[in-house]
């Protein structure tokens, strides 16, 4: 069938790493057999008042793409602006609804994707599914477009939640909402890239490896700090040599460098590096860390589970739903819980292996597009009744 995807998070030609995941998505339905069409906008700063670029490509996926670019001195302001958004992206996908009328409407987050996809979804009278990833929602309850956001998704066919968790979010914020209406879809995990391999590396060094975007937040929501720490406690009690791989950018490189080197922790860092080099990294290294105060599914774990990589992080939002002893180990964001569970999972003998398989099994790129599939038939059963 034919699927309009709809979205604000999308590489585009500035930054390219931006809603990897959503592409992932698009994929997954792409895949799966469906003809599918993304129109995505982009918002970005510059100097003069407001400046409309519009791109028409197919991607190296095959997938055709509607790339709209507002440039413009007032982007923040832009950005709560749905209304005027909605009208250049009308412009340059009308040709496109004329010559292949979507069967199935499809946003990705709720603002200002999935208001603009409503409006659409009501005048071509198709239906709309909406997949949430916003791990910040509950913040978007004090907008003034929260009531809008509200009728939305109470008028979404389907609402795709990446978790369990988010989904619980969700019903928290609009306990008005069906609990038949949701259907839990994970991030894709590209298992072409991210497999199991064993390793060949001989020296008796622990390597361990991280990946995020280190940046200074007001509400921060990596915590670095306390695997660095355990990490550095870790080496003194064992007196054996560890070695620490530190993936992405951020303002808080220098920063952790700076506690790595006090620490005494050996650290490299990649910074920003392609999804190939990253799964080559994981390849090359023991074991995953990733501590943090808010998941909504965290494709970066999912990515090390998926490369036999057993993991070591928070408890907190999603993660449990992808980490469980037979994987890795749970700890509670305090330097003792972290040195503990340091210490218990370079002793315990992993299935790398199966650790790989059932990752797969839940989020590759065929598992997930079955799902969006049945999701799509399901959407049409009902707006055919």
């Amino acid at each position: 069938m034919n699927v309009l995807f709809i979205t604000q998070w999308y590489p585009n030609r500035e930054n390219p790493f931006f809603g990897i995941f959503v592409r992932e998505q698009v994929r997954a339905a792409h895949s799966a057999g469906h003809t599918v069409q993304v129109l995505a906008l982009s918002l970005h700063k510059s100097k003069g008042l407001l400046n409309k670029k519009i791109y028409h490509y197919t991607d190296e996926f095959g997938i055709k793409t509607i790339q709209c670019e507002l440039h413009s001195r007032w982007k923040a302001a832009l950005f709560h602006l749905p209304h005027l958004q909605q009208y250049f992206l009308n412009q340059a996908v009308q040709q496109e609804l004329n010559q292949l009328p979507p069967d199935i409407i499809h946003s990705q987050v709720i603002y200002p994707a999935a208001l603009w996809a409503d409006a659409l979804a009501r005048k071509l009278n198709r239906p709309h599914i909406v997949t949430e990833h916003w791990s910040r929602l509950s913040d978007f309850s004090s907008s003034i477009y929260f009531g809008k956001a509200r009728k939305v998704y109470a008028a979404a066919t389907r609402i795709l939640p990446v978790s369990n968790f988010l989904k619980k979010n969700i019903q928290m914020l609009m306990p008005e909402l069906d609990d038949e209406k949701f259907t839990v879809t994970g991030n894709v995990v590209d298992a072409g890239l991210f497999h199991f391999r064993p390793s060949e590396n001989t020296s008796d060094v622990l390597t361990f490896c991280a990946v995020a975007t280190w940046q200074h937040k007001k509400k921060p929501d990596k915590m670095p700090e306390l695997f660095i720490g355990a990490l550095s406690q870790l080496q003194r009690k064992l007196n054996r040599r560890i070695r620490l791989i530190v993936i992405g950018g951020g303002d808080r490189l220098d920063e952790l460098r700076q506690r790595c080197s006090s620490a005494g922790v050996d650290a490299r860092f990649t910074g920003f590096i392609p999804k190939e080099k990253i799964a080559e990294e994981f390849r090359q290294v023991d074991f995953f860390v990733h501590a943090s105060t808010i998941e909504t599914f965290s494709i970066v774990v999912a990515e090390a589970l998926a490369s036999g990589l057993p993991v070591v992080c928070s408890r907190t939002g999603a993660l449990p739903e992808l980490v469980d002893p037979s994987n890795g180990i749970l700890c509670d964001n305090t330097l003792q819980s972290w040195t503990d569970a340091l210490e218990q999972v370079i002793e315990h003998d992993y299935d790398r292996f199966g650790i790989t398989e059932k990752i797969k099994n839940r989020f590759s790129l065929d598992a997930i597009g079955i799902q969006l599939t049945q999701v799509y038939e399901t959407a049409i059963r009902q707006q055919q009744n």
